[in-house]
């Protein structure tokens, strides 16, 4: 769980997302920005000089997708790009829940044991810049299920090296910058009153390379290399 900074912005500006340990999420009227900083030994936070944020445009996924964490693993012996997926993180930044107002626990039902290999598609089928469903969606790979800790539960992907967009997310991933996303079915998913998600048949798990503007709605979902 990282903390929202507790330096003060500029006049004007608020922290509305904390990405990770050193990079947050900045707005401003209609303009948003990511954001750069860090803490000191003391605790104190320094963000990054207003010269070097970069502003990003917030875009929306379907409702049928929750955020992830990707973990990028070393390249085997055949130079196969394998991947740890925190497919299905519990609770959220956002007092226990995500962005939309739900959360996934250990009580909530993904059927795991029902679907033994997942897609791993890029963006959701999405444009990552645009947000619009694209005529071809990417198939990156394969995902099948690990196992369950306290974080959530885990996949193991393993990408296509001959797919382009692929490569973009090992390439991402080993820089810290790959996230992730598990899809269901709309008509199979069960959500209570408050928030908590009771049924979630994860049927695919998308990567996104931290291209364009398509952001997860749980900031949880961030990638280092293992």
């Amino acid at each position: 769980t990282f903390p929202t900074p507790v330096q003060e912005s500029p006049p004007g500006y608020y922290v509305d997302d904390v990405l990770d340990d050193s990079t947050l999420i900045v707005c401003q009227g209609d303009k948003t920005w990511k954001v750069g900083y860090s803490t000191a030994s003391d605790g104190a936070v320094t963000f990054d000089d207003m010269s070097a944020w970069v502003e990003v445009e917030e875009t929306y996924v379907p409702v049928s997708a929750k955020a992830g964490m990707v973990f990028a693993i070393k390249a085997g012996p055949d130079g196969e790009w394998n991947l740890d997926v925190l497919g299905v993180p519990f609770g959220g930044p956002y007092r226990g829940k995500d962005k939309d107002g739900e959360y996934f626990d250990s009580k909530s039902k993904i059927h795991q044991d029902k679907i033994s290999e997942l897609p791993a598609i890029y963006a959701h089928g999405r444009d990552p810049v645009t947000g619009a469903p694209v005529r071809e969606p990417q198939y990156v790979g394969k995902a099948t299920y690990s196992h369950e800790t306290d974080k959530g539960h885990w996949f193991r992907v393993k990408l296509n090296k001959a797919s382009a967009c692929a490569e973009k997310i090992w390439k991402a991933a080993l820089k810290g910058a790959a996230t992730a996303s598990s899809g269901t079915i709309n008509y199979l998913a069960r959500i209570a009153t408050d928030g908590h998600i009771d049924e979630w048949p994860v049927m695919e798990l998308t990567l996104l390379d931290g291209s364009g503007h398509m952001r997860s709605i749980n900031p949880y979902a961030i990638a280092i290399p293992a």
